[in-house]
């Protein structure tokens, strides 16, 4: 049975209790909704793999996509949700691994300084590692020939950059986001039930586009 494929962000993660935010809104709905992923995944009669990873960069997207290449057959679909370009990542010495460097944030590790960490993540903050997804899209499309390829991002900085954006699809994000539905008593700035339906229409008709 033909399958669709999710990789990204937290955008693209389903509703996971272990998260804070996703627990109390949960709680405040009574219910775990529907995520666009499995709306999509539903209306097609397709098998889901999601394989979004919430505070991911998307060194790790794309690293996660070539780590099941292999498992994706011809005509499966793929959709792929790119991060914000200003988190990156850099080697953990300590435990040899990657880490996702985020403004703000503090790793603490021995084998880099925070304020190391800031000024790389500082120099995101430019067109070139928009221009470097970019790039990579090039080459998925390659080897995806035989399948249909969807890039889209929840975050400005790829608006007008040929793939499918937020500020294109939905204008006022802030109107489906879980802190609207809820009136504030859960702070945060992720799509809502209402919001996974509309994007869950905007993806499937971009699937179909064609």
């Amino acid at each position: 049975m033909r399958k669709i494929w999710y990789f990204g962000d937290s955008n693209t993660e389903i509703f996971n209790p272990k998260y804070m935010w996703v627990k109390e809104y949960i709680d405040w709905k009574g219910y775990i909704p529907k995520h666009w992923t499995e709306i999509v995944a539903e209306r097609m009669g397709l098998i889901s793999h999601n394989l979004g990873e919430s505070g991911c960069d998307n060194y790790t997207i794309f690293d996660t996509l070539i780590n099941n290449l292999d498992s994706i057959s011809d005509n499966d679909i793929v959709v792929i949700g790119w991060t914000i370009p200003i988190r990156g990542r850099i080697a953990n010495l300590d435990t040899n691994e990657w880490i996702t460097i985020v403004p703000h944030g503090e790793p603490n590790l021995k084998c880099i300084s925070n304020n190391s960490i800031w000024e790389l993540v500082s120099l995101r903050d430019s067109e070139l590692y928009i221009d470097e997804v970019l790039g990579w899209q090039r080459l998925i499309r390659r080897a995806l020939s035989n399948n249909k390829v969807v890039f889209w991002s929840y975050f400005g900085e790829f608006s007008n950059k040929g793939i499918v954006d937020y500020k294109h699809w939905l204008g006022k994000t802030d109107i489906l986001s879980i802190k609207s539905e809820t009136k504030g008593f859960v702070p945060n700035s992720h799509f809502g039930e209402m919001g996974n339906v509309v994007i869950s229409d905007v993806i499937f008709n971009e699937i179909n586009k064609d």
